[in-house]
């Protein structure tokens, strides 16, 4: 029985070979081009700071807490917000304060339970 010899000139070898030379120069110009084509990093869409951009927020949920924290943006334009980190803060703080505010409001009862609630005693 004789075996069949491998051998590197056959249409397989010539095919594989020719991928990969078409691969490494891709990858050749891939770094090449690689420092060029780097994106601009954002900027914090409230007046007055330059810090990178931490997170995108949809302005529709955020306009009224931007007046209630006496932030003003740069582009009136844009529908979403880019807060840096510092100001995603102070966004954060007004929202849970606006949020309390709105659940006691809405809340069966509202404000009187919250009145009642610091006149009782406990008999312990």
């Amino acid at each position: 029985m004789r075996m069949a010899k491998k051998s590197d000139e056959g249409p397989l070898s010539k095919r594989m070979a020719k991928i990969d030379e078409t691969l490494r120069e891709k990858s050749q110009k891939n770094k090449a081009t690689e420092g060029s084509e780097a994106k601009p990093k954002r900027v914090c869409s409230i007046e007055g700071c330059q810090n990178e951009v931490e997170r995108s927020l949809p302005l529709e949920k955020y306009d009224s807490i931007l007046k209630l924290a006496n932030l003003k943006m740069k582009d009136t334009k844009s529908r979403r917000l880019f807060v840096c980190r510092d100001h995603y803060k102070v966004l954060k703080k007004y929202t849970k304060k606006e949020e309390k505010a709105t659940y006691q409001r809405n809340s069966p009862g509202g404000m009187k339970q919250k009145a009642f609630s610091s006149k009782v005693k406990r008999l312990d």
